[in-house]
């Protein structure tokens, strides 16, 4: 391999960062570098991130933000060469320096603006990734000069000693890798899709699900505990995503520029990609990748289909290098968010929400990132279909129900968007209610039944969603005589609905005094105010208990009933806040369970939380809270969803 002149080898940082966007064009660097077969003496640091430098990439001086800064010279000029980082400072291995292929590893502190020589890698190579795990240097694969390379190697720079570990089982070079959660994921190379994962824990590797673009020369950064993978010869502007929870992967938005060759680094959470080789040049273009949270509906996943559930709930990737997260559930497809929380804008800390939705209909989640300036990110929207309506019934052997026919067969259709499974069955009983046990499913219509006898029969439909929840259930009178004749004046007739549908799968919204009784007792304390009025957690409590009534999942004591068995016992219950106070007001009372909570405000923010104790063992069973709201009075929208979470069981 030939040597090109080049100035002596110069580092660069960069004092300060212009503003972001999502995968943006940012600036292109002074001199175009990585260079492929070259050699390269201009080595510029930004995806390679030195914490006492800078967070961005490179301006022109003269005409955009960001200034360069000159840094020691790296003692050995080379190319092909890979880097990692370890408590803030910069290591440097391997390479082709021009004559040969490298073994050498230095070492720069941004600190002290220098570089030191460490222990010489025992295998020379030029092409290889490396990981940094729990403080030491993985380097992997590579070319030696002759052929691709399967070796794995450690540093430690606590004894500055390498050590050799397990093959990597598929030899390779030009790849790239990413450390998550303690092991290494190793990925792509000449003419490989190939992912492969090493546990130093067990010194095994395993191969995991390949990628689904095939490349070398490509760039890995880990955002989030997912590997993003980005460019490279096969794929150049490909970015793909690989979740090592569920081992799958997810093409995402294409980058801008294609390219091979590449450097990429994560900073603040955001995915930097510099330089590389596009066509027929090398490139200097910088550009930057901002992910948008994972959103995953749960009661809601697929938004072509429809759900009975009223009852929300929904997480997202957690984004360490944010200020919170902005939410708000509405029927505006493309809705706004703001800071500060106006309107229905809802802020939290927390990746996750439940909710309850009114009614049915179209609705649509919104989630947005607050990033470490306080500036809202890209709204990502998801759309959700809400039926509180049983399915439609159209009888056409029997249409209707004030007329008797002559038909033993009936044959009904039904039809509701978004819902492709319905449980059936026909009996003489006007208000029969289909379940799983009871019913036939029905994927399609029409829906026959055969030689039915004379008289009044009732088809009952009842759909079940995508997600397996059961809606309301449609009633339909059929009369069957030996002609078609008017009803009997006292034949009762039915082509009814049960519109009263449960927002959740099994829960009911109303409850008779004898089932009543066979529910557990359930008793709630006034909520605490902390930096709030009293009055206003006292409300708050007594809404509550009114949600909780209505789940129809536990018997609710009334406030007055626990303050006048208080009273009896002598028992003065201002300011229980223990765990073994609480438990004793339960055992006077009487209950099962009791729910304790606080109300309170951290700077703009209100904040409500509730703990359900079993009073047998005073052992804290379910929590709930709220999100940040704007008011205490604006907290009053979170009670249905903290109910049923308090009660699920």
């Amino acid at each position: 391999m030939g040597a090109m002149n080049c100035a002596p080898t110069v580092v660069f940082g960069l004092d300060r960062a212009p503003p972001g966007m999502e995968l943006s064009h940012l600036t292109d660097t002074a001199n175009a570098f990585l260079h492929r077969g070259a050699l390269v003496r201009c080595v510029a640091i930004l995806g390679i991130v030195l914490t006492a430098l800078a967070d961005a990439p490179l301006a022109h001086a003269a005409a955009l933000p960001g200034q360069w800064t000159r840094l020691a010279d790296m003692p050995t000029a080379r190319s092909h060469l890979a880097a990692g980082v370890i408590e803030g400072k910069l290591y440097v291995v391997g390479g082709h320096d021009g004559n040969r292929t490298s073994s050498v590893l230095e070492r720069y502190d941004p600190a002290t603006n220098r570089w030191e020589r460490l222990a010489d890698m025992p295998t020379a190579r030029q092409g290889p990734a490396v990981g940094a795990v729990d403080g030491t240097l993985y380097v992997v694969g590579g070319y030696d000069g002759n052929r691709n390379l399967s070796v794995l190697e450690r540093y430690s720079p606590a004894t500055n000693r390498w050590e050799r570990l397990a093959d990597m089982p598929t030899a390779r070079s030009w790849l790239a890798a990413g450390a998550i959660e303690g092991t290494l994921y190793v990925v792509g190379g000449y003419g490989s899709n190939v992912l492969e994962r090493y546990d130093p824990a067990t010194n095994r590797w395993e191969r995991l699900a390949d990628m689904p673009t095939a490349r070398s020369g490509l760039a890995a950064g880990v955002i989030g505990g997912k590997l993003y993978v980005v460019g490279g010869d096969g794929g150049r502007n490909v970015l793909e995503r690989y979740d090592p929870a569920t081992n799958r992967w997810e093409r995402l938005a294409d980058m801008p520029t294609e390219r091979s060759y590449l450097a990429a680094n994560v900073i603040d959470g955001m995915l930097y990609i510099v330089g590389g080789h596009g066509g027929n040049r090398y490139l200097s273009v910088l550009e930057r990748y901002e992910r948008q949270p994972v959103l995953t509906v749960l009661t809601h996943p697929d938004p072509s289909r429809s759900y009975y559930s009223r009852f929300v709930t929904a997480r997202w990737d957690s984004i360490a290098e944010s200020n919170g997260y902005l939410w708000q559930i509405n029927q505006d497809p493309a809705s706004a968010l703001h800071l500060p929380p106006t309107g229905e804008d809802w802020w939290t800390l927390e990746p996750r929400l439940s909710w309850v939705v009114s009614e049915g209909g179209t609705w649509y989640l919104h989630v947005a990132v607050i990033d470490l300036d306080g500036q809202v990110g890209e709204v990502y929207h998801h759309r959700m279909n809400v039926v509180d309506t049983p399915p439609a019934i159209t009888c056409t052997t029997h249409p209707d129900p004030a007329l008797v026919y002559p038909f033993p067969n009936v044959s009904l259709a039904w039809e509701q968007p978004g819902i492709d499974t319905v449980y059936a069955l026909i009996d003489r009983n006007p208000r029969t209610t289909p379940t799983r046990g009871n019913a036939q499913a029905y994927t399609s219509s029409p829906i026959r039944f055969r030689n039915m006898p004379n008289g009044t029969h009732y088809v009952h439909i009842r759909g079940s969603d995508y997600a397996g929840t059961l809606g309301p259930t449609a009633h339909f009178q059929v009369n069957i005589g030996r002609e078609a004749t008017p009803a009997p004046p006292g034949a009762p007739r039915v082509a009814t609905t049960d519109v009263d549908a449960p927002p959740m799968s099994g829960a009911k919204t109303a409850v008779d005094s004898t089932r009543l009784e066979r529910l557990p007792p359930v008793a709630v304390l006034d909520f605490a105010a902390h930096g709030v009025d009293r009055d206003a957690a006292v409300l708050l409590s007594s809404r509550l208990r009114d949600a909780l009534v209505r789940t129809g999942q536990a018997n609710v004591y009334e406030r007055t009933r626990v303050e006048a068995i208080l009273r009896e016992q002598g028992f003065q219950h201002s300011g229980c806040t223990s765990a073994e106070c609480v438990v004793e007001i339960g055992q006077l009372v009487g209950v099962e369970d009791i729910i304790v909570g606080e109300v309170g405000r951290l700077g703009a923010a209100y904040l409500m939380s509730a703990r359900l104790i079993d009073v047998e063992t005073g052992r804290v069973v379910r929590t709930a809270s709220s999100p940040g709201a704007s008011s205490p009075d604006a907290l009053l929208r979170y009670l249905p969803s903290m109910a049923w979470t308090l009660l699920s069981r």
